[in-house]
């Protein structure tokens, strides 16, 4: 009996969450836990894979350089890792030939948007999934980080608009 997939390719339901998001937010449904999941050791650093060109390695590198400290990775990262160094070589591809030929070029039909849009679009989306996955983007560094002050004095809403609790005290 097998995992049933989507139509996607992947499995329904929510999104899994990294184990360092999970252990800063804590447990707000306060139900009883036999403790924080512990993140699991790897077995070794992620190795770039073979069929990667020196630019997609050297993009493979500053990947794992880059990833937040919270977030702990091995060598079963690899994969998604050098997904993510083809989409922002192909980025950078679509981005110059952009540059070259123009946002609109001569097509069949006339003047037409340049289709290298289409892929610096999905290699973006691409990229930013994967960003999420391992804890990169700004959603997730917040999530990480646990900005919010736990004061009970302090006001939520002048603490995100001013960048600190209290800054309309009447004691001014």
């Amino acid at each position: 009996m097998g995992v049933t997939m989507g139509m996607n390719g992947m499995r329904p339901g929510r999104k899994p969450r990294l184990t360092a998001v999970k252990n800063a937010e804590g447990n707000p449904g306060h139900r009883p836990k036999a403790g924080l999941r512990k993140e699991p050791k790897p077995a070794s650093v992620p190795v770039a894979p073979e069929h990667l060109t020196a630019q997609q390695r050297e993009f493979f590198r500053q990947f794992v350089a880059r990833t937040p400290a919270g977030v702990t990775i091995g060598a079963g990262d690899s994969e998604p890792i050098a997904r993510y160094a083809v989409y922002q070589a192909l980025s950078i591809e679509a981005q110059r030939d952009i540059a070259v030929n123009g946002a609109m070029i001569k097509g069949e039909r006339g003047t037409v948007r340049n289709k290298a849009f289409i892929t610096l679009k999905e290699a973006a989306a691409e990229m930013r999934r994967i960003e999420d996955a391992f804890g990169m983007s700004p959603v997730a560094r917040t999530r990480l980080a646990g900005i919010i002050p736990d004061d009970s004095d302090s006001d939520d809403i002048t603490f995100f608009l001013h960048g600190h609790p209290n800054f309309l005290s009447d004691d001014d």
